[in-house]
């Protein structure tokens, strides 16, 4: 294009001189021949000296000879004009025919490598998430994995970004810099080494910020991480933080860790701005270095005008797509920051490869183990020895108990028969065979478990049971599940075994997932049963059921029972019972009791809970949810107001630009600033036009003195033009981009606070999960840059420029300039069809994206079960499925954004074609007097034209951000049914805890037409001890709920102290309540954190904690850990076993002191001797306080003031033990379930 366009120029130079001889010929003028002769009023001078006087006509002077005059005639003239409209016309087709090739290529450029960037994402989504399944336990252990959410839906789409058209339209830039160079190397060698003397200190200049920039990229990913990790946690466990009002404290610490990322973002920005103002002043310092030493050439060595022009344009187009190219560069620098940590995980080789194809496959497994002088220690915690010397031999058949005090590696020992681990010494066996050398997936498939805390995921009763064994019949999952004794109750719900229970299984209660869990065992068909405390959560009449089953199902298997209640260990065929890590005794139940020993010593402590019964807490056909499971997370609308839901969110679209844009000019000196930046930038493009067009018309003059004069002159325009646009480009990224990075940080802020604002209706809509929340957390907030950060400054930038070439349209010439800013509409028409295209292409890959991310995160949280399952590739293929849904969707957007970006890239051809050849007209015409005023006019339009076609190249951001800030305010505009955050309702000063139950009833929001409370009635005096008892399903578990008011009843009335509890403070009556869940959910902080969080008003002193711990019978195993209470629990508590994790959590709702004390099977994790001082110190923490306890072990509750029987969402009976023992009703019946 430069070569035509500067031939193009040589045409109007030349046709210029010869219409201007002509025309002196007629009228007489003042004319310069060459350097030393002037023409004037037809009258020839040398050095002032008159040599000829001209009588002729018509007449023209030889350029070769300024003494030969030679005659023209109108016929000469009309074959001048002829030849330059050939020219003309010649030259414009071939600007045509570069747009065309400009459209094919970039629509080639831009699909295909969008289409190949898709399928590379796709790839890397793949590997990275079956690497991640790949891994060994230890990684999840050592690695902060929790922010998988964010490596899936930001890195990865930083990857997909770096690796797509952004690649494209780079390779584009530089080949066009290439040819540029070639060409100006073929058209005038040494003015382009001069043109590109700059070059080097810019491509230096540009690769230490590149680098700079990568470096602060990486940091603002791994700071990014840490930061979205917290709010998984958070996120997970929303009822515990809820509940012990540690809302604004998760806040603060989420808010700590994002100022890191923020200050990374503006750094970055920095380096990026700084990156753009060297480019542009080197640019126009080189413009002026090019035309200077152009002219030079010109006088000295009779240099082409057409050459000069070729080179300066080439050297123009050079500089013009490197700069570009540089925000395609960063965001490719992003994409490589963000790949090291993706890659690092796919790349990385397990020690434990549970993909691994290598090892021996048994024709048959015996199932004989032993372990061998065994000593372990959990990576995370070298210094904290499990295993010291474990040895032990099970024979195959044989059922084994493991039983011992918390702690003791009971557990450690079911994982590392599942080879999570492997021994620092000493062996394990299977059959006299090293379990190193069996295929370690092999393995797993014989081997069924059952754990204390069984994992079920987000599909179906069925499709959970099935992962046991993929190829079991309906009719073999039946049996399972009646062998589980779970078949009543799932056949009772309305879509039986295919209803969907959630994420985590949220939609059912603790028995209810353990016997799903039990049936998914035993329909694998096991070898080896592993039972870490299979029936803790299930009721005596369940118990019994399911113990026969499991006794039967240990029939010719060899099983291995991890049990605190000893009672259903008696008949194991050998029991070994552990203390510190090794094997204390081994022998028979009736032979160790012979011995009177430890295990002696743990029955006995066990003798006064032999009247043990155990009931579940929720049943899904009742719609109940259980207190602390991991909830999925809900949609922004109520089911209920759909057309309200419709409305609100017009009104959102309508607002969330303004309310985004208010946010903005909260920065207001700084805004402005940027703006002027911006207009600085945008009236340099025209500002350019005009300048460059006074440096071709001063090149019509013969004068050799004034050309240089004017040149110099020019040329320090240029170098202050440089200095201008150099300077506003820096202020203009760094200023919009630090406004975008801490407008960002406020919005991911206000997104969090609003997630722990909202009421448990918002958690429990299935069609979300933890993940889609981290999800949208992550990457809405990081797409409203493109509507507020560093797109605004480009938006304005074109907002100027175009105004500045509609000023030189009007003002140079009209008519040129309409027929020129004729091809701006277009091109805006072109950008509005790529709006919509990404539009609807970003709203799939969005929807698709938190689909998959969802289903990622909840496999990798789970990923022991989904190990010992050995269904990675199971969970792989349905993520594959759930990316293929978007992977399709997408080929057909690609083509669509190629053509549209394509066509407004050619515009610049067609408009400089359309706006020389209409402008040649009007200088042929006359109604242009001077051809510089078409170049500025042409050259300044064109040149701002191809600005906006860059600003469409990057409207696709300002498309994610628009649409993610009205994501956003959507969810900052909803409205909680149980919010208080305005510190509104009743407060007192002295509180007693009387509860009363009045004619409630309830049924969860999800399931309305399944109602949990029937007009329930209850009283709860001040300061008494009551317990729930009840059937599966009662809604036991529900009492909680409301009076933690994460609900409200449906109808009927709760009163606390006589006052309805609607109309107190929410976070003040929570306060007034101690809870303690039966799976107690630890933070990532230290236990002295971990127990403090239970009063998050104020500071809790050390004093205070250690307190607590001691009266939770944890301080002494806390004070023997290395680092004591300092020490950290790791993610959910995975670094304590069960035990430990439910005392540490009591300590927490002791340190509360609350009024009210609510006991969800607090001592249910614990062994006898544990449980035994833990309830001791239960029962004092009970005096004096108003008390609700739901327990499995009747031993607990038999001294309660008061017992409340429930069924079918009704007290049916209360009273004392002993009074509902002799009324030998529901109580008796339960009470007699074990008997």
């Amino acid at each position: 294009m430069t070569v035509f366009y500067g031939e193009m120029l040589q045409t109007f130079v030349v046709f210029s001189r010869e219409r201007d001889r002509y025309f002196d010929s007629i009228h007489g003028d003042t004319r310069v021949v060459n350097d030393s002769f002037v023409l004037v009023n037809k009258t020839l001078y040398e050095e002032g000296k008159e040599i000829i006087r001209l009588n002729q006509t018509h007449w023209q002077i030889n350029d070769s000879n300024p003494f030969e005059i030679n005659q023209m005639n109108s016929t000469d003239y009309e074959r001048i004009s002829n030849d330059f409209f050939r020219e003309i016309n010649f030259y414009g087709f071939a600007l045509v025919l570069n747009g065309l090739y400009f459209l094919v290529f970039c629509y080639i450029t831009v699909s295909m490598f969008s289409l190949a960037a898709n399928n590379q994402a796709h790839r890397i989504r793949l590997k990275f998430f079956r690497a991640a399944l790949g891994q060994d336990i230890e990684w999840f252990d050592l690695e902060d994995s929790k922010d998988f959410a964010i490596k899936m839906t930001t890195d990865l789409a930083r990857i997909q970004e770096a690796i797509g058209d952004k690649v494209g339209l780079t390779i584009y830039c530089f080949s066009c810099t290439l040819l540029a160079v070639i060409f100006a190397f073929l058209y005038g060698w040494k003015l382009t080494l001069v043109a590109f003397a700059t070059m080097p200190v810019v491509a230096v200049a540009q690769a230490i910020i590149a680098k700079m920039q990568a470096t602060v990229t990486i940091q603002e990913t791994a700071a990014y991480g840490k930061s979205g990790s917290i709010a998984e946690e958070v996120l997970s466990a929303i009822r515990t933080v809820v509940a012990f009002g540690g809302e604004e404290k998760e806040v603060n610490r989420y808010s700590q860790n994002l100022e890191p990322v923020k200050k990374s973002g503006i750094k970055r920005n920095f380096y990026t701005g700084l990156g753009n103002g060297v480019m542009w002043f080197f640019t126009y310092a080189s413009y002026a270095l090019t035309f200077w030493f152009g002219v030079k050439l010109i006088v000295e060595e009779d240099y082409e005008l057409s050459h000069l022009t070729i080179v300066f344009f080439n050297v123009l187009v050079g500089s013009l797509y490197i700069g570009q190219a540089s925000p395609y560069i960063e965001a490719i620098n992003v994409g490589r920051a963000a790949a090291i940590k993706v890659f690092e995980t796919i790349e990385r080789k397990p020690k434990i490869d549970s993909y691994s194809i290598t090892g021996k496959v048994l024709n048959e497994l015996k199932g004989k183990i032993a372990f061998r002088n065994v000593f372990f220690n959990y990576p995370s915690r070298p210094n904290v020895k499990i295993l010291r010397g474990f040895s032990l031999t099970i024979n195959p058949g044989e059922t084994v108990a493991l039983v011992g005090p918390s702690g003791c590696g009971k557990s450690t020992c079911i994982q590392m028969l599942q080879r999570f681990y492997d021994p620092n010494h000493g062996d394990i066996l299977f059959d006299d065979i090293d379990i190193r050398d069996l295929n370690i997936g092999w393995l797993r498939e014989q081997i069924g478990v059952v754990g204390q805390e069984p994992v079920l995921f987000g599909m179906t009763i069925a499709e959970n049971i099935r992962l046991g064994n993929p190829s079991a019949t309906q009719r073999a999952i039946e049996e399972a599940a009646i062998d589980a004794n779970a078949h009543d109750f799932i056949s009772k719900l309305p879509m039986g075994y295919n209803t969907i229970i959630g994420e985590r299984g949220a939609q059912l209660s603790g028995g209810q997932k353990q016997r799903i869990a039990i049936a998914r065992a035993l329909v694998r068909k096991p070898k080896i049963l592993l039972l870490d405390e299979a029936t803790s959560a299930l009721d005596f009449e369940s118990e019994a059921l399911v113990q026969s089953a499991l006794d039967r199902a240990s029939q010719g298997r060899t099983t291995v029972i991890v049990a605190h209640r000893l009672s259903t260990v008696q008949a194991a065929d050998k029991i070994v019972v552990i203390e510190k890590g090794i094997v204390r005794e081994i022998g028979s139940h009736s032979g160790l009791m012979a011995d009177r020993g430890l295990y002696y010593q743990l029955v006995k402590s066990q003798e006064q809970e032999t009247d043990e019964t155990e009931f579940e807490e929720v049943d899904i056909a009742n719609g109940v949810v259980k207190l602390d499971r991991t909830l999925s997370v809900a949609s922004t609308e109520y089911k209920s107001e759909k057309s309200e839901a419709v409305e609100e969110e017009v009104m959102i679209f309508r607002s969330a630009m303004k309310r985004l844009i208010s946010m903005v000019l909260h920065y207001k000196y700084s805004f402005l600033l940027g703006c002027l930046s911006s207009a600085v930038m945008g009236i340099s493009y025209p500002l350019y036009g005009v300048i460059f067009g006074e440096i071709l018309g001063s090149l019509e003059n013969k004068n050799t003195s004034v050309i240089q004069q004017k040149t110099v002159t020019f040329a320090i325009m240029f170098v202050a033009l440089g200095i201008a646009s150099g300077l506003a480009s820096f202020l203009q990224v760094y200023i919009f981009g630090a406004i975008g990075e801490r407008i960002t940080m406020k919005l991911r802020i206000k997104c969090f606070h609003a997630y722990l604002r909202q009421d448990m209706e918002f958690f429990d809509d299935t069609s979300n999960s933890v993940g889609a929340l981290c999800s949208r957390l992550s990457s809405d907030t990081s797409e409203v840059n493109g509507a507020a950060g560093s797109r605004i400054a480009i938006m304005l930038q074109a907002c100027f420029c175009a105004m500045g070439f509609i000023f030189l349209a009007l003002y140079f010439q009209w008519k040129l300039g309409l027929v020129v800013l004729a091809f701006v509409p277009i091109l805006l028409l072109a950008a509005y069809f790529e709006t919509q295209i990404l539009a609807a292409q970003l709203q799939s890959a969005s929807d698709a994206r938190e689909g998959s991310s969802k289903l990622a995160v909840e496999a990798l949280s789970c990923i022991r079960t989904v190990a010992s399952l050995r269904r990675e590739n199971t969970f792989y293929l349905k993520y594959e499925n759930e990316l293929i849904k978007q992977f399709k969707k997408t080929k057909l957007k690609c083509h669509l954004r190629g053509l549209v970006l394509g066509f407004s890239q050619s515009i610049m051809s067609f408009s400089f074609s359309a706006g020389l050849w209409y402008g040649s007209k009007l200088f042929y015409d006359g109604l242009i007097k001077e051809y510089k005023s078409i170049f500025k006019v042409v050259e300044g339009i064109v040149y701002g034209t191809s600005l906006l076609g860059q600003a469409v190249a990057f409207s696709s951001d300002y498309q994610k951000g628009k649409r993610a800030a009205v994501n956003i305010f959507k969810l900052l505009d909803r409205k909680p049914k149980i919010f208080d955050g305005n510190r509104n309702g009743l407060t007192f000063k002295s509180f007693e805890g009387k509860i009363d139950f009045n004619k409630v009833s309830f049924s969860y929001p999800t399931r309305k037409d399944a109602q949990v409370f029937k007009e329930i009635t209850f009283s709860v005096d001040k300061g008494q001890a009551v317990a729930l008892v009840g059937a599966s399903g009662c809604g036991k578990s529900t009492t909680i709920q409301l009076l933690e008011r994460f609900y409200d009843c449906d109808h009927g009335l709760i009163y606390v102290d006589n006052v309805d509890i609607r109309k107190f403070n929410v976070e003040w009556l929570r306060s007034k309540i101690g809870l303690v869940q039966q799976e107690p959910i630890l933070f990532s902080y230290s236990i002295a954190e971990n127990i403090a969080y239970g009063d998050n008003s104020r500071e809790v002193t050390i004093p205070e904690i250690i307190e607590a711990a001691k009266k939770a019978n944890v301080h002494e195993f806390i004070k023997n850990l290395p680092a004591g209470y300092d020490t950290h629990v790791g993610d959910k508590g995975a670094q304590l076993s069960g035990g430990q994790k439910q005392r540490v959590a009591i300590a927490r709702a002791l340190v509360r002191n609350p009024v009210i004390l609510l006991l969800d099977e607090a001592t249910s994790a614990l062994d006898s001797e544990s449980e035994r001082l833990v309830q001791e110190a239960l029962n004092e923490a009970m005096i004096g306080r108003t008390c609700i306890v739901i327990a499995h072990r009747l031993s607990t509750i038999q001294n309660s003031d008061k017992i409340f029987v429930i069924k079918a969402g009704k007290v049916v009976e209360e009273g004392t033990h002993h009074s509902l023992i002799a009324k030998r009703g529901n109580y008796y019946n339960l009470y007699n379930a074990k008997k």
